[in-house]
């Protein structure tokens, strides 16, 4: 009679070895795909009736060839964030995260964007995405993200939530306005002269929420994106219901509710021109000159509103 018995125990080591190695495997890629700070997956906040909609990529760490994207804080950074990480399916971060922030961009090379206000290190990537907005509504957005960090006291449940009170705006503006838009231009400087046309995308926080330019934006980011070592994007086809599922469906995560229009001085408003008017002249044959053109158009409209209130005479009667 034959003897089974070795068999079977080899046979239950198999399978109990099988499942040990399974198990490591599910570990190391949980731990793969772990997030890390400061760093957008767009899954992170989503709904599940998205998932079956669109066929947005899950963000998962890869070995890529990063790129820079800056803008002045306010602009929609943590939007461009999302669209990115969504329609390529791996994850932006920024600096903080696993850097300090005066640090240079951290390894291993495992994200797609290096999101960053500092103005240093250019070059160090050999991309830029330069994402602009105009003052108008940059400069409050700030003003409504240190309201909310300071006062709010870093309550994620009002995080692009809330408008700061008007008050708080006026004192804002008044004390920070001349630094503000110096800065606002700084930024757009700074990434323009260290990145030639072919290796820089601008994107406007106007054209990537419009309901018509957005998706056009979106698919030519797209393409910008795919010219990127390790990097394969959504189908073209895809792009436009991506972009609504980031943008338009998700858009309590990036808009807040609006109590007030937040104003500025003529004063303010006719050095906002002026800075302007320098990008113009200096950026005079580049791809973005029309948007600044918008921008200047923009403020000239506010200002000529501003000053026909100012000029009204009111009339008392006795």
């Amino acid at each position: 009679m034959i003897n089974n018995r070795p068999k079977i125990i080899l046979s239950f080591c198999g399978i109990v070895a099988s499942l040990a190695l399974l198990q490591l495997c599910v570990y190391f890629k949980s731990s793969e795909n772990k997030s890390h700070p400061n760093e957008f997956n767009f899954f992170d906040s989503h709904t599940e009736r998205h998932l079956k909609d669109c066929p947005i990529k899950y963000a998962v760490h890869r070995s890529v060839e990063p790129i820079h994207a800056s803008g002045y804080p306010g602009s929609g950074n943590a939007l461009l964030e999302s669209v990115v990480a969504a329609i390529t399916g791996i994850p932006s971060i920024g600096d903080g995260g696993r850097n300090n922030i005066t640090d240079p961009p951290p390894e291993p090379y495992d994200y797609i964007t290096y999101v960053s206000h500092e103005l240093t290190y250019a070059n160090f990537f050999p991309k830029v995405i330069i994402l602009v907005r105009n003052p108008l509504n940059a400069i409050p957005s700030l003003c409504n993200f240190v309201y909310e960090f300071q006062v709010l006291e870093k309550d994620e449940n009002h995080h692009h939530q809330k408008q700061a009170s008007e008050e708080y705006w006026i004192k804002f503006r008044d004390l920070r306005f001349d630094t503000e838009i110096e800065r606002w231009k700084k930024t757009i400087e700074y990434w323009a002269d260290h990145y030639d046309s072919y290796h820089r995308f601008i994107v406007s926080y106007e054209q990537l929420t419009d309901e018509y330019a957005g998706p056009f934006v979106t698919s030519t980011l797209a393409k910008f994106l795919n010219e990127t070592q390790g990097v394969s994007t959504q189908s073209v086809d895809d792009i436009p219901c991506v972009w609504r599922a980031v943008v338009q469906d998700n858009g309590s995560h990036t808009h807040r509710e609006k109590l007030y229009t937040a104003k500025f001085t003529v004063k303010q408003l006719e050095k906002m021109e002026e800075t302007i008017s320098h990008l113009i002249m200096k950026y005079f044959n580049t791809e973005f000159v029309d948007l600044f053109y918008n921008y200047e158009t923009m403020i000239g409209h506010v200002k000529s509103s501003q000053e026909e209130q100012s000029n009204i005479t009111v009339i008392v009667m006795d």
